[in-house]
């Protein structure tokens, strides 16, 4: 690819921004399924596996896929995955009463999300400068972080309107804008020869890594679990289930952080960004433990927004910078990876969990192993 100069406004910039929103907000339109899934006799483990089979595909897709990841015509790839997504979800809106027909088409809609996932964020990375790749990254992220209070907003709407199935309809929508948005892709890209690629296993082998790597498992895990049980969680505390307050203000806070604070996160030390973000972390997983009104997910929703807005631009650009130039499309794919596996890990084990005790019993689990990560986090920030 060329290298832009202007690169954070560049057209290049702003169309993959606008992709990548619309690509995301097609994903989030489905975040209010869980409660639909419950009332069809689906358990806690089904839905935090169903939730998080991207994350799944993902992961299977970079490791066995992501040395030859820049080898793929990323705009033929990007086509091909999302008109494939699309017919998926199609499906889903006929298939809505049978929950082995729609994991496995959940599985075929999941191919499209690993090469948005990836390709989207290789490109920016690799048209930004290497000192600037923080804070653009963090500006580029906007545009993934507004798609879940829109989402969630709208398939709320949906769901108090309409049947639960039509949310496949919203997701196809979206799904139909990211199909013309991407005709519109031009650029040049460069191919390198396979010698010059590393696996994702030679990745996550670096001992130098293994702290970023469990704190990307961590971290995705969070994400997963307020993604996948807060729906059935209100449900069961406050009678309605509702997600758009939590990531309303998540998103606004995420947005406010970035485009003021962006800047900052090339300039202070990283170590200083994680710790202060673990206990913005931390916070809502505890809080959420006391919810008795709705009003209360907006108080939890801004505190996950400072923690997310600050450490997901801080952790991929450490994972990217942390070897050569010519090794940064792997190692942006790992850190997705990981934080990726560990949304669809926790989700779905803390789910068997939830079915096994109560739902209460996931947020207290994971409260445990944020917490743990502070210590090591403030032990390694001391020594």
């Amino acid at each position: 690819m060329e290298k832009l100069k202007d690169t954070r406004f560049s057209s290049l910039f702003i169309l993959i921004f606008f992709l990548n929103f619309f690509f995301f907000v097609s994903h989030a339109s489905l975040n209010m399924l869980p409660p639909y899934l419950s009332s069809i006799g689906a358990t806690k483990g089904y839905i935090g596996f169903f939730m998080n089979i991207n994350s799944l595909v993902l992961v299977f897709f970079v490791v066995i896929f992501g040395r030859f990841t820049s080898r793929i015509d990323q705009k033929k790839a990007l086509f091909i995955g999302y008109l494939l997504f699309f017919i998926s979800i199609i499906s889903m809106f006929y298939f809505f009463d049978n929950l082995i027909m729609l994991l496995i088409l959940r599985f075929v809609a999941a191919i499209s999300f690993s090469f948005g996932y990836t390709m989207h964020s290789n490109i920016i990375f690799d048209i930004i400068p290497k000192e600037k790749r923080a804070s653009s990254f963090a500006l580029f992220g906007i545009s993934g972080v507004m798609s879940n209070p829109v989402g969630s907003f709208i398939g709320e709407l949906i769901i108090k309107r309409y049947h639960s199935k039509y949310l496949f309809i919203l997701s196809a929508i979206f799904s139909a804008i990211t199909i013309i948005l991407v005709l519109f892709i031009k650029h040049k890209q460069k191919f390198q020869e396979f010698k010059e690629y590393l696996s994702f296993f030679d990745i996550i082998k670096r001992r130098q890594l293994l702290y970023l790597i469990v704190m990307a498992l961590i971290f995705g895990g969070t994400f997963g679990i307020f993604a996948s049980f807060i729906p059935n969680f209100s449900k069961e505390r406050l009678g309605v289930a509702n997600l758009s307050m939590f990531f309303i203000p998540f998103s606004i806070i995420i947005i406010f952080v970035r485009i003021f604070f962006s800047n900052l996160l090339d300039k202070h030390k990283k170590e200083n960004i994680i710790f202060f973000s673990l206990f913005c972390m931390l916070a809502p997983m505890v809080g959420i433990l006391f919810l008795s009104s709705k009003y209360q997910l907006l108080l939890m929703g801004g505190f996950y927004g400072i923690s997310h807005g600050l450490l997901f631009p801080t952790l991929s650009t450490a994972f990217v910078n942390s070897g050569k130039e010519s090794e940064k499309i792997i190692l942006n794919n790992t850190f997705i990876t990981v934080n990726t596996f560990g949304i669809v890990f926790f989700s779905t084990i803390l789910g068997f969990v939830g079915d096994i005790f109560t739902t209460i019993s996931i947020f207290i689990t994971m409260s445990v192993l944020i917490f743990v990560l502070i210590v090591i986090s403030l032990f390694k920030k001391k020594y």
